[in-house]
């Protein structure tokens, strides 16, 4: 089984085609995401336990003038995250799942795993990947269900962001306002 989406972010600046595929003991999710203005190309391959759970991330990026970056990040679930070499990165210790900030998709990674009823909310720990630096910090976040596996409420635990993000049936974002529309 495999699952397609695209998205622009909201200021008309990116557009993202991602592709989730269901491989067996492992969910594997590509994508590419154009950006205008100045220009950029990112590419990134997630790949996830059967339960959406977080095992490793490549993501590369290239910009107008040729220049790139490239981040290797894994987790074996229990608190160990490594790099490309198999290094230790401290201080994700109780991340479980990534937030890569050009993406809507590291949005349904808590939303499918947690598998929230309705008024629930869990706050969660992620490693949030920044753009461009590609550098990779620990972020609190709260995930409430306001409708199961339709509408949920983002908090961010460290600024006062907030929003309430539509998915689809299959777990994806639908409408994520002030941040992504789906195409």
């Amino acid at each position: 089984m495999s699952l397609k989406a695209k998205w622009q972010d909201w200021f008309d600046k990116t557009v993202e085609e991602c592709f989730v595929q269901f491989e067996g003991e492992r969910i594997r999710a590509e994508g590419v995401i154009r950006g205008t203005n100045p220009e950029f190309r990112v590419q990134y391959r997630i790949t996830l336990t059967p339960d959406w759970e977080f095992r490793e991330a490549e993501i590369q990026s290239k910009d107008a003038k040729d220049e790139g970056k490239q981040i290797f990040i894994a987790s074996d679930g229990k608190g160990k995250w490594t790099d490309y070499k198999n290094q230790r990165i401290e201080g994700l210790e109780e991340a479980v799942d990534i937030d890569f900030i050009l993406t809507p998709f590291t949005n349904s990674l808590p939303v499918k795993r947690l598998q929230l009823p309705r008024g629930e909310s869990a706050d969660i720990t992620v490693a949030s990947i920044a753009f461009p630096s590609l550098a990779v910090t620990p972020d609190q976040q709260r995930y409430t269900c306001i409708e199961p596996n339709r509408l949920y409420r983002f908090d961010s635990l460290t600024s006062d962001f907030t929003q309430d993000i539509e998915f689809d049936s299959e777990g994806l974002v639908a409408n994520y306002p002030q941040m992504f529309k789906r195409l």
